[in-house]
């Protein structure tokens, strides 16, 4: 490193100039006891990262920006405290990653509030607004592999809490009003694993079945069509593959035998109520 300046007992003291050994300015500015006090210059680290920006007092502070070693943007925004105080981060692809403001941590500043995405490799996974360094506000999240919407409502303080929706496959599983991460009021949909076929559909109350509801036989005859309560059937018909009416329930009582699963296949179990 050079530097171009006024020595003071043998080190740099006041205003001056310092450079790399490309001959690049690196530091402007008044120095105490070979340090810059004052003024602008660039910070560059081992890691990689390199800053340019202000300084006051020896503290990075006001405007800057930071690098990754390729030369591509890593930040741009204030410090304040010789910390990020806020502003924009990007990836090594250059996608924005976070915008909004930090909170001074022990040792770096974290992200605190503002709108957050992520990604996986070069795919997003995650987009959304942040409080309190936790999901909090509207927020979506896709799948790491096949990048399909799974998720999209209302966090919390990190949990789902208000409206949201879920998704299986590109359909909707669940879209209703969620309680600290539980399924709380609305309407469930389920599918079969091997047909991605709809196997039932459910109206939510209290985070059971409570309701109406309906389940299927494969190819979309239905199994059975009623209502629910407390997650039992309560009121409805069961019907066999072909059609016909197997059984009836009134107010919790009749004769239930499920031998018929998605498949169409008997299965042994009987049950009187």
């Amino acid at each position: 490193m050079k530097f171009d300046g006024e020595f003071l007992y043998g080190e740099k003291n006041k205003k001056g100039k310092k450079y790399n050994e490309k001959g690049e300015l690196m530091l402007e500015g008044f120095f105490y006891n070979n340090k810059i006090c004052n003024g602008k210059g660039k910070s560059e680290y081992k890691i990689g990262k390199i800053y340019e920006g202000e300084f006051k007092n020896g503290e990075k502070i006001g405007k800057c920006e930071e690098f990754y070693k390729d030369g591509n943007l890593k930040f741009e925004g204030e410090y304040l405290n010789n910390r990020r105080y806020k502003g924009k981060c990007y990836n090594k692809n250059g996608q924005l990653t976070f915008e909004g403001e930090y909170r001074q941590g022990d040792f770096k500043a974290k992200k605190f509030k503002g709108k957050r995405t992520k990604y996986s490799n070069n795919k997003l996974f995650l987009e959304g607004e942040l409080l309190f360094f936790k999901k909090h506000g509207k927020c979506k999240e896709y799948g790491y592999s096949e990048g399909n919407l799974i998720f999209e409502g209302e966090y919390f303080y990190g949990k789902k809490h208000g409206i949201g929706k879920t998704y299986y496959n590109g359909k909707i599983e669940f879209m209703g009003e969620y309680v600290f991460d539980w399924i709380w009021k609305g309407k469930q949909f389920k599918y079969d694993h091997d047909t991605k076929e709809l196997k039932s559909e459910y109206e939510i109350l209290y985070g059971k079945k409570n309701g109406k509801g309906i389940k299927y036989f494969k190819g979309g005859k239905k199994r059975f069509e009623g209502e629910y309560l407390n997650g039992k059937k309560w009121n409805g018909k069961g019907f066999a593959p072909n059609g016909e009416l197997f059984y009836e329930i009134k107010n919790f009582k009749g004769s239930i035998f499920e031998k018929y699963d998605f498949y169409g296949n008997l299965v042994n179990k009987a049950e009187n109520i």
